[in-house]
């Protein structure tokens, strides 16, 4: 799930939703849902009604493919950063308290960082009862299909690593080399 800009001249997103079956070899992505709007979907509940409601009914019937009945289960949800924290109601990766995986997130007067290496872990249950209030913005729906939205939400490279560590990495790198010239 994610939003796509369609022009650079207009501000038309689509929000997709796609799936893929995972026992059912070389089943390929398919669609489930595709919406559009000119900003982030809002209200998110609204963006989400009919997905929640198929899946729960999928949870329950399961899903007939080629005369086959298989069990529908949520494997994870794969999304880049922005659109992860917009589904799960929960602050953008640079804020505070804004760890997916645990309880922490400091200013150290220039910065948000993330200093201790044995945090408190976020749980799925402590996630959904909102135990750190600071995370969330909103209960998200997705809590509705008793899905892991800790564990089951794949934290994504591309944001987390290449734009995020390695860029800063790069960044420091070349402050230092800087001073060195002068």
């Amino acid at each position: 799930m994610d939003g796509l800009p369609l022009f650079k001249s207009s501000k038309l997103q689509l929000w997709p939703i796609l799936g893929m079956f995972t026992e059912i070899h070389k089943s390929g992505l398919f669609q489930i849902a595709l919406l559009s709007g000119e900003q982030k979907l809002s209200p998110l509940a609204e963006y989400l009604k009919d997905f929640i409601d198929d899946m729960k009914k999928n949870f329950v019937n399961g899903i007939k493919v080629s005369g086959q009945l298989y069990h529908i289960k949520l494997a994870a949800f794969i999304c880049d950063s922005p659109a992860r924290s917009f589904l799960k109601g929960v602050k953008g990766h640079e804020g505070y308290n804004a760890c997916e995986r645990c309880i922490q997130g400091d200013w150290d007067g220039k910065k948000v960082i993330f200093p201790d290496m044995d945090a408190p872990l976020r749980t799925d249950l402590g996630f959904n009862n909102m135990q750190d209030a600071a995370h969330h913005h909103i209960l998200s729906p997705l809590c509705e299909l008793n899905v892991g939205l800790v564990s089951q939400f794949v934290l994504d490279y591309m944001h987390l690593v290449c734009l995020g560590v390695v860029r800063k990495l790069m960044s420091l790198d070349r402050g230092s080399s800087e001073n060195k010239a002068s």
